[in-house]
């Protein structure tokens, strides 16, 4: 039974992969709370917020632009940090993106490899039917150094959610529900130049009355340090649900060209 539910999770694992790569859908962004925080390590406050635009005209006119920023705090210990983003775009005059997510998590180092978190999470994405999902939750994280340049978190917890959808002419869905979820997830950074930083984040989380209902959130990003405040973002966010509203399409893949600022 083990070593079902094993293979079964590695098949999504390698499945979401697949999909961050080759799909290629825009209407659902996540944002890696994972890779904004691995290079948290000063003291104190600091926070960093990015900003991406996109315009085209002639035979295809195109216009979006996607916001995110991140606010932390340090002190020994204990590490919180609030993020949040924002993305907006038209095809022509008509809208075809709107959507917004924050969120709030705090840590607590037990010892240089474990701690505990808490988080709680608000998102909303017009367009995939979603008028509001609210969720509490927490867990433990494991943290390993296998390289001088290489880092690796695992993390395994659960959460509690509230989702609500927007009515929409020709589905049943229900349109409020709350549920809880495991949380499972495994991020890596690698270093691979003074400038330059690779991240890697899957999120898995399964509904706990049933693993057949499940989401797995994907995020593949590279950064150059352009300056000590300047950075150069480029990432690939891809998110699944198995039992996506009706009319609504279960994968989405997102491409972004992100400019950091970081203070």
């Amino acid at each position: 039974m083990k070593m079902g539910l094993g293979f079964a999770i590695m098949n999504r694992l390698f499945y979401l992969i697949v999909l961050m790569l080759f799909n290629p859908l825009h209407a659902l962004a996540i944002v890696n709370v994972e890779s904004m925080d691995l290079k948290a390590d000063a003291e104190g406050v600091s926070g960093k917020a990015g900003v991406a635009m996109q315009s085209s005209s002639g035979n295809t006119v195109k216009q979006s632009y996607d916001l995110e920023g991140l606010l932390m705090y340090k002190q020994d210990a204990h590490l919180s940090f609030f993020s949040g983003s924002y993305s907006y775009g038209k095809a022509g005059v008509v809208r075809n993106t709107s959507k917004s997510f924050l969120h709030a998590r705090h840590r607590y180092q037990l010892d240089d490899a474990w701690a505990v978190e808490a988080f709680t999470q608000y998102q909303r994405n017009e367009f995939s039917r979603l008028s509001s999902r609210v969720l509490w939750g927490g867990g433990g994280r494991f943290g390993i150094h296998p390289g001088v340049n290489a880092w690796v978190n695992v993390g395994l917890g659960g959460f509690y959610e509230r989702e609500q959808l927007q009515p929409k002419a020709a589905t049943t869905d229900v349109l409020h529900a709350s549920l809880w979820r495991m949380n499972g997830y495994l991020s890596w950074k690698q270093k691979l130049a003074e400038n330059v930083s690779l991240y890697q984040v899957v999120y898995y989380q399964p509904a706990m009355k049933d693993f057949g209902d499940f989401r797995m959130l994907g995020q593949l990003s590279l950064t150059v340090s352009l300056s000590d405040a300047l950075g150069l973002r480029l990432s690939v966010d891809a998110a699944h649900d198995s039992r996506p509203p009706q009319q609504v399409k279960s994968s989405d893949v997102t491409q972004k060209v992100i400019l950091d600022y970081a203070f």
